[in-house]
């Protein structure tokens, strides 16, 4: 019995220096990345959908998305080369995962949204605080598919004409187009869907979705995901306003439309000639 005891202890002592050596030899896990905290627009959530997002892959194999609109990856502040792998703890491999994700996410009432992606081959999670409801950004967006009409084909109002563009923020128009435009600001707008935009739970001006190239907006240089927030100081916060905004603005020469575009303010400048 002597030699069993002092066989089991020495098995005893040589798995627990096994068992020390492999503790040490094990690598500590690599640090948790931290997350990058930025406020972002529910609206501009909301636009990311599949007709904006396409699969990226590496060697044959699925591993995310990468949003194709550089004007929906300005708003957000992704590089073009970014990746989102995962959002809120739901793994992202095509655009329909992207949908379920955000429609999951909008559901829940989700205050924010924490975005993992690879950016420059390296993992990076950013957490989005949502500025707005994403479930009625999500319900207020226009469809993409419903605001087309194959079988039509749009048709450019020669009143477009008359206006002229010195470079992407100067333009040129006769004062009797412009009159002609504020005659009617509901046909003015229809050249694009226009929501009031909020930020931080304030409001911040017009947003532009599906600007039409055969519209007036368009040939006054504004793109869909433009914030107009202001013309001439006067600041918009409903499109019902457009006519007063005018009769505010119609003498002056120059009218100067301030818009942010990608997170950034620009203005367009607009010469009344006769």
């Amino acid at each position: 019995m002597r030699f069993v005891a002092i066989g089991l202890a020495l098995v005893a002592v040589a798995l627990a220096v096994i068992a020390t050596i492999v503790v040490l030899g094990r690598r500590a896990p690599p640090p948790t990345t931290a997350a990058v905290t930025r406020t972002v627009s529910a609206l501009d959530v909301a636009e990311l959908e599949r007709d904006v997002v396409e699969s990226a892959s590496e060697r044959g194999q699925v591993f995310g998305v990468k949003v194709t609109d550089a004007g929906v990856r300005g708003t957000l502040g992704l590089a073009p080369s970014d990746v989102i792998t995962g959002i809120s703890g739901r793994p992202i491999r095509r655009q329909f995962d992207l949908h379920d994700a955000l429609a999951g996410a909008a559901a829940m009432k989700a205050t924010a949204l924490y975005v993992e992606l690879v950016r420059d081959g390296a993992p990076h999670v950013e957490r989005w605080e949502l500025d707005g409801d994403l479930r009625d950004a999500r319900r207020s967006k226009p469809s993409r598919a419903a605001s087309v009409t194959p079988s039509l084909r749009p048709v450019r109002d020669p009143l477009l004409d008359t206006i002229k563009e010195i470079d992407d923020h100067h333009f040129t128009v006769p004062r009797a187009t412009i009159e002609q435009l504020a005659a009617s600001p509901t046909v003015f707008a229809q050249g694009a869907r226009v929501f009031p935009a909020m930020k931080l739970g304030r409001p911040e001006g017009l947003r532009l979705f599906i600007v039409r190239p055969t519209s007036a907006l368009w040939a006054l240089g504004l793109r869909s995901g433009d914030t107009v927030q202001s013309v001439n100081g006067v600041t918009l916060v409903d499109p019902a306003l457009l006519r007063d905004v005018y009769d505010q603005v119609k003498g002056t020469p120059l009218i100067r439309i301030a818009v942010r575009r990608r997170n950034a303010l620009e203005v367009i400048e607009i010469t009344q000639t006769p």
